[in-house]
């Protein structure tokens, strides 16, 4: 068998232990017997568990390090000693390039179809909420998204009117003031869901799609979105293909999130570092990925 390290972080390894006395399906249960079929022994430990010998694993596969967007410097730093131990995947360049949501102006830039976005940074002059206001111009949208620059899940996002802007202007300009933020237009078709594609080796392997729950604009499940199987064009998985082609390294997997905007895929995130992968979805996933993950291992 062959040792490979899957990064977590304590919180989600004290919940794994929760879930197996009460049955509960996951992504990385769904993985134990798919990657133990290819030969692949999975040892699950936390990112920043020290005195770790990494060398002792053929690879680690950052995972479910979910709490690396409050502890980002010390997470980096974590992952740039185990590479020079073991394989990391994805790499640390991609880790590095898709920790800030910079990338999605990158990438726009390049002509990647992507949510308009706008850079909203302490150093930039002016009271954040003065940004914000002007940004309901420039989109033309009467409501826009404000998120942080390192985040997931959601956390720490608003989603403000025109109205909101002026009543809550102070507590705003408070909260924002000396933070890094981006500004997106509130886009009317994340109503009809969110769209991920999911791909092992740069290869399709399986789509979903998240409805946010009535009244919501959030897709994640813990805000009772719904998640259904999603069969993709294959206009939509080139789309996809082509944004992680422009990475210029291999990827062991990606998640690639968009909406459906007058027929044509336009991007919200790329996910490179550690996301849901809906396994459950599809039962021949797990599979998809253990042999992705094998070919890189006993790759010459």
């Amino acid at each position: 068998m062959i040792d490979c390290a899957f990064l977590s972080c304590p919180e989600i390894l004290r919940g794994a232990s929760e879930r197996s006395t009460s049955g509960n399906v996951t992504d990385d249960s769904l993985l134990l017997a798919p990657l133990r079929e290819v030969g692949i022994e999975p040892t699950f430990i936390s990112w920043d568990q020290a005195d770790v010998d990494w060398s002792r694993f053929r690879a680690a596969v950052v995972r479910t390090t979910w709490d690396y967007t409050g502890r980002l410097n010390e997470f980096l730093s974590a992952l740039a000693r185990i590479q020079t131990q073991t394989q990391l995947w994805n790499p640390l360049s991609i880790i590095q390039w898709n920790c800030k949501k910079t990338y999605l102006k990158a990438l726009a830039e390049k002509g990647f179809s992507v949510i308009p976005t706008q850079l909203l940074k302490a150093s930039s002059g002016g009271e954040p909420c003065d940004r914000i206001e002007k940004a309901f111009e420039d989109f033309a949208s009467e409501q826009v998204v404000v998120k942080p620059l390192v985040g997931a899940g959601s956390v720490s996002t608003f989603f403000l009117s025109r109205d909101q802007v002026r009543l809550d202007r102070e507590k705003l300009d408070r909260l924002l003031n000396g933070k890094e933020f981006l500004i997106q237009p509130l886009v009317s078709e994340i109503r009809n869901g969110e769209i991920s594609l999911h791909f092992f080796s740069h290869q399709f392997s399986h789509g979903v799609r998240k409805v946010p729950a009535p009244g919501d604009y959030r897709s994640q499940e813990e805000f009772r979105s719904h998640i259904a199987p999603y069969h993709p064009s294959s206009a939509e998985i080139e789309f996809g293909q082509s944004l992680l082609e422009e990475m210029g390294e291999e990827l062991l997997y990606a998640r690639v999130d968009y909406l459906s905007v007058k027929g044509r895929p336009v991007l919200m995130e790329l996910e490179l570092i550690e996301p849901a992968l809906y396994f459950r979805f599809d039962e021949k996933s797990p599979q998809r990925f253990a042999q992705a993950l094998r070919e890189r291992l006993v790759a010459p």
